[in-house]
């Protein structure tokens, strides 16, 4: 008695750099085939997967990159540094403001007191 052979395929995986997404949604793929594109003009990560069989359509799926330094509440100890900055400048601010408004000597008026 026979038994039947079943290939154990593995998904082959490719990295591209691509400008935009037209080129990835017209982008020909293989069944089995998964292509992850980089844009390079936008933030953009796109995977376009393709079944097994030759009559599936292809997944596209589009994910946003995100810098993660942007992320100030992730870390507390930046942000109370941040805070402290921002008192270190109002104080400078207050300081000007309090030096523009007293009133200026006059040309001739002696130092000597």
């Amino acid at each position: 008695m026979g038994y039947p052979y079943y290939q154990n395929q593995q998904p082959q995986v490719s990295f591209m750099s691509t400008r935009g997404s037209e080129m990835v949604v017209n982008y020909p793929i293989a069944p089995g085939n998964t292509i992850i594109f980089k844009d390079e003009v936008a933030p953009y990560i796109y995977v376009k997967s393709m079944g097994y069989s030759p009559v599936d359509k292809p997944i596209l799926e589009v994910y946003r990159r995100e810098d993660p330094t942007t992320q100030e509440e992730s870390d507390p100890a930046l942000a109370k540094i941040q805070e402290d900055i921002r008192g270190i400048i109002e104080d400078i601010d207050s300081i000007k403001r309090r030096l523009n408004s007293k009133p200026r000597r006059k040309e001739g008026e002696d130092d000597t007191q």
